[in-house]
């Protein structure tokens, strides 16, 4: 086998050790787009992305370097032995180094929830599974859970080190096999492609993070590798214009790849082509893409850029949750924290990194102390995350009861609301993908509802008043909720949730719309201009529309849960303090106010007003009221919340429906929580 690998014509890049000209400047160019995603989310909502260039980046710099090992004829023991060496020498003192750091201050300084949560994060970041525990107890990247997470990040490290344990075997074997071997990879990449289409279709979470999904990445990187020396005939013009091209790709998804987009399916393919291409564009020596790209600051940036990765996103995080803490604005926390997080990385790649990857005189106690390292970190982890026990005063406010799971019309991720206490769920209520719920009439049991509650987890608050409500006045009701969905939404599960909202209202012929959701991260005249469409495409029906306006959300942030943060105010101070609405309070009311505007226009459309029940004197939001908390997290009301707004809905639907007639204000209990699902339209 050694002759048949040495006698191979697949192409070896002629390089230097894992150093490639440019190369540092594409990698500057990632980190930048992860790390501006991460401070200012809202300016740059693709940014996410320049994990795929890292993907296809790795891919490429990895079988060049195999490929250059192989050509040595070495044996098994040393090809494998050497490269998992490097790997441990590269990627973990850094990794492990920021695990502990973060454990540390979580335990020092943050509630006890968030060290026990973070070790256990922890212990599967060590043993290269992060992804696997994000996909089983985050759940949507996107999503509030992973916002809080201080290891969410290591999800695409644990992806590449998963890759790593087959790659190296597949070359292998696969070195001798000659041309036969680059079709087999894109078969591979082709198999991956689909499946992280299909799957992104099917369920996005497992899509984002499990590794068959996004491995077709990283063999496209390797794949450029194998046969970028047929195409070096290529004149330096065309090369760069190829380049340019990728470049345009890349820095274009950034800016418009939307945050909540279907990822990583074939928008995918967008950054990965445009990585491909610049990467093959660095061949031609004399381009001035490669004098942009191997200049200083992009040079330097690049060089540090894995050790930027490790640390910034633990130092937003827990920053902003300190700042927080301090009565402090989220934003500004984020942003000092991405600084801190800068300091954090070019120190640690100088005096942690650098020092024990190096693999010349004394690798020995270099590795001897990496060991250490992994050990000690392991352990830490461990004992936060399964042994220490939290303290009696962290259990004394209970959990918060929310019924919104009972009016769910789609799967359920609970990874996001572990601190609510959820009633036992009825067997009627465990078909899945269902579109729509029924609560029939007590009286003519009717299956036609002449209420629609329809929106996000922010319908879903109000489910259970609004379904007393309806039962109370023997009104039908229907429920058309999904966790992360807005019917105002521009992708594929809004506009489905829309056309839903559609379908069954016309089918229905129902009198009532309710949509509730968190308007103010809209833009009042696009808000405006959807519920316009709304209203024009029922107009024939005279379907009656009401929006429910959105509650001021907390200044505490959704890092940490609302009772974590709570319990530690309560803990440190002996009392609860005065909590004021966040930065987008004046927005909020902007967009409230728009919606107030229509409505003077269009008698069909209403505002209902609950903001107004949770704003004090002083600015400050009422979130606590005889003991019970009103509010579920930052911007979500619990159960005891949502039960302040009964008199509104008793109200609106006196005034939209007039000519029902009151029944008991108190229903049976067997006739309250129990809604059926809808029968095809």
């Amino acid at each position: 086998m050694s002759e048949a690998r040495s006698n191979a014509s697949l192409p070896v890049e002629k390089i230097s050790r894992g150093h490639i000209p440019g190369l540092d400047g594409l990698r500057a160019l990632a980190i930048a787009g992860v790390f501006i995603f991460h401070v200012f989310p809202e300016s740059l909502t693709g940014g996410y992305v320049g994990v795929d260039v890292f993907f296809v980046l790795s891919g490429f710099l990895i079988t060049a370097i195999l490929q250059k090992d192989l050509q040595g004829n070495p044996s098994a023991r040393g090809f494998f032995l050497e490269f998992y060496l490097r790997r441990i020498q590269r990627l973990l003192p850094n990794a492990v180094l920021a695990i502990a750091a973060t454990i540390i201050v979580a335990a020092l300084f943050l509630p006890p929830e968030c060290a026990n949560f973070s070790g256990r994060h922890g212990l599967f970041s060590l043993i290269a599974l992060p992804n696997f525990f994000a996909r089983t107890h985050l759940g949507d990247y996107w999503g509030v859970a992973a916002d809080g997470a201080p290891f969410i990040h290591y999800w695409s490290l644990g992806v590449e080190e998963q890759f790593y344990l087959f790659f190296p075997l597949l070359l292998w074997f696969g070195f001798s096999l000659k041309r036969f071997f680059v079709p087999f990879l894109a078969l591979l990449i082709l198999a991956s492609f689909l499946c992280s289409v299909w799957l992104t279709a099917h369920n996005q979470a497992s899509a984002f993070y499990l590794p068959h999904t996004r491995f077709w990445e990283l063999l496209a990187g390797g794949v450029l590798a194998l046969v970028t020396r047929p195409f070096d005939g290529l004149v330096a013009g065309r090369r760069t214009v190829s380049g340019v091209a990728g470049l345009v790709l890349i820095i274009g998804s950034y800016f418009f790849i939307p945050r909540w987009a279907p990822f990583p399916g074939w928008i995918a393919a967008l950054p990965v082509i445009g990585s491909a291409l610049v990467l093959f564009s660095l061949r031609a020596k004399h381009s001035f893409l490669l004098r942009a790209l191997q200049a200083r600051p992009l040079a330097a940036i690049g060089k540090v850029s894995y050790s930027l990765y490790l640390w910034h996103w633990p130092a937003i995080v827990l920053t902003s949750i300190l700042w927080t803490y301090a009565h402090g604005s989220e934003r500004t926390g984020a942003v000092a924290g991405g600084i801190l997080g800068i300091i954090l990385g070019v120190a640690a790649y100088y005096f942690v990194e650098c020092p024990l990857r190096r693999r010349r005189k004394g690798r020995e106690r270099r590795l001897a102390i990496i060991a250490g390292m992994f050990i000690t970190t392991f352990s830490l982890c461990y004992y936060f995350g399964e042994i220490k026990p939290f303290p009696k005063e962290a259990n004394v406010l209970g959990k918060i009861d929310w019924f919104g799971d009972l009016y769910v019309t789609d799967k359920f991720n609970a990874g996001a609301w572990d601190e609510r206490r959820f009633p036992p769920r009825p067997t009627a209520f465990l078909t899945p993908d269902r579109a729509a719920l029924v609560r029939p009439s007590a009286k003519s049991n009717s299956q036609t509802p002449e209420v629609v509650l329809a929106g996000s987890s922010h319908a879903l608050m109000y489910a259970r008043v609004l379904d007393d409500v309806c039962v109370a006045k023997d009104i039908p009701i229907a429920f058309l909720c999904r966790y992360g969905t807005s019917p105002f939404g521009s992708n594929k599960i809004g506009n489905d949730l829309r056309a839903d909202i559609l379908k069954w209202s016309r089918t229905w012929k129902s009198k009532l719309l309710i949509i509730a959701d968190p308007i103010a991260i809209c833009e009042p005249d696009a808000l405006c201009a959807s519920v316009q469409e709304l209203l024009d495409a029922t107009r024939e029906t005279g379907l009656k529309i009401a929006i429910v306006a959105q509650v001021p959300t907390l200044e505490i942030g959704d890092r940490v849960s609302f009772l974590d943060s709570m319990r530690f105010f309560h803990r440190r101070d002996g009392k609860f303090p005065s909590v004021f609405p966040c930065y987008r309070e004046q927005k909020r009311r902007r967009v409230t106010a728009a919606l107030e505007e229509l409505a003077k226009r269009e008698s069909r459309f209403l505002v209902v007003r609950p903001d107004a029940l949770f704003l004090n004197a002083d600015g400050s939001v009422r979130y606590l009221e005889n003991g019970k908390f009103l509010y579920g997290d930052d911007d979500h009301l619990c159960d005891a919340g949502a039960e302040l707004t009964r008199p509104l809905f008793d109200k609106l639907l006196d005034t939209t429906l007039p000519s029902q007639s009151p029944a008991a204000q108190h229903p049976p209990q067997n006739q309250r929580h129990n809604p059926q699902p809808a029968p095809a339209p």
